[in-house]
């Protein structure tokens, strides 16, 4: 057992600091999504992932939402329409802060607030909620170490083998999920 989480561990670690080295920036990202050559998804995406980037400036907004091991799934009509009431509860309690910091309540706050809620209905008739999930591999350089290549080409995706998929933990609906996969190559 003590291998096994010792394997499960190495490998997973050895992917959270490749990911953490090689994230985008938000200045990149804002960058790649202004520009004319992407198609968007219409509606709301939900990224799943374990770092954390929030540039606003896109209307990107970081939720964190933890499942236990003994927890009930929720049905997902159940969860967008609780998700969407929380963001648009974000989004005016964020404005209503930055009033109160400016010290001066305008008639163009509430037409931001309403702004920034109307974008969210939109969103919600034109598209829906998309799913984005990251789907990743492990393979270790052909210049790594013997045990490494062991480690993570053979131990740590024969264990990742056995793991249920994200979209399979979460419940997504397939019809409404996309997913992107992604080889890191680790040294």
């Amino acid at each position: 057992m003590v291998i096994v989480m010792f394997v499960w561990f190495y490998g997973y670690r050895k992917k959270y600091y490749y990911e953490l080295d090689n994230k985008v920036s938000a200045d990149e990202l804002i960058k790649v999504a202004s520009s004319k050559n992407i198609r968007r998804v219409p509606g709301l995406a939900l990224f799943y992932s374990e770092l954390v980037q929030e540039p606003q400036d896109l209307a990107i907004y970081r939720c964190v939402v933890r499942y236990g091991y003994r927890d009930v799934g929720m049905e997902h009509g159940v969860f967008e329409e609780m998700l969407v009431c929380q963001l648009k509860e974000f989004i005016e309690n964020v404005e209503l802060d930055l009033d109160r910091q400016s010290s001066k309540v305008e008639s163009g706050d509430q037409e931001g607030i309403r702004r920034d809620r109307g974008l969210v209905d939109e969103a919600l008739k034109n598209g829906g909620i998309t799913y984005l999930m990251g789907e990743s591999e492990l393979v270790a350089v052909k210049g790594s170490a013997p045990a490494d290549r062991v480690m993570i080409n053979c131990l740590f995706a024969w264990l990742k083998s056995f793991v249920r998929q994200q979209d399979q933990v979460f419940m997504l609906p397939r019809k409404r999920l996309l997913k992107v996969g992604v080889t890191y190559e680790i040294s």
